[in-house]
């Protein structure tokens, strides 16, 4: 059976975009928690890496006002999407060359708050152990998965 197209002629196109173009803007009076959570990023990692708050915290004082969010749900709200890894389960090449790795056995670890990033691909620890959490839940769902699909309890490793 074919879709029922809607035909519109040009008269009707360009009495539409006119209208469209000639609405005046209207005043915004709320915003998506995704909204707030991005008008407030810099502040909200601030609190996170200078101020020794948590994303739970965080996501309690966002609750607070009405932006019931997960700490899963902020973390992904904060995350630059252009650095987001591709669903294709291929990480960005992260891994520092020579003297920059950062390890508990360097002397030379920075102070709390520093913002620390790799600079051969800018990404931060934040944004990297986000992305890897996101990666091992994508595995873990893509395992239980094959398990449900193949079925049973046999060789089920807890």
């Amino acid at each position: 059976m074919p879709k029922n197209i809607n035909i519109i002629s040009i008269d009707a196109a360009a009495r539409f975009a006119k209208k469209l173009a000639d609405a005046p803007a209207k005043e915004k009076t709320s915003f998506s928690a995704r909204e707030v959570v991005q008008m407030n990023k810099d502040a909200i990692l601030q609190a996170v890496n200078e101020q020794g708050y948590s994303f739970q915290e965080i996501a309690e004082w966002l609750s607070e006002e009405g932006a019931k969010l997960s700490v899963s749900t902020l973390r992904s709200y904060l995350r630059d999407p252009k650095k987001r890894i591709a669903k294709t389960g291929a990480r960005a090449k992260t891994k520092p060359k020579g003297n920059q790795a950062i390890t508990p056995q360097n002397k030379d670890l920075p102070e709390k708050g520093l913002s620390i990033t790799n600079q051969e691909t800018d990404v931060s620890p934040l944004e990297l152990e986000i992305s890897l959490q996101e990666e091992k839940q994508r595995e873990r769902i893509d395992a239980e998965k094959l398990f449900n699909k193949f079925g049973g309890t046999e060789g089920r490793v807890v």
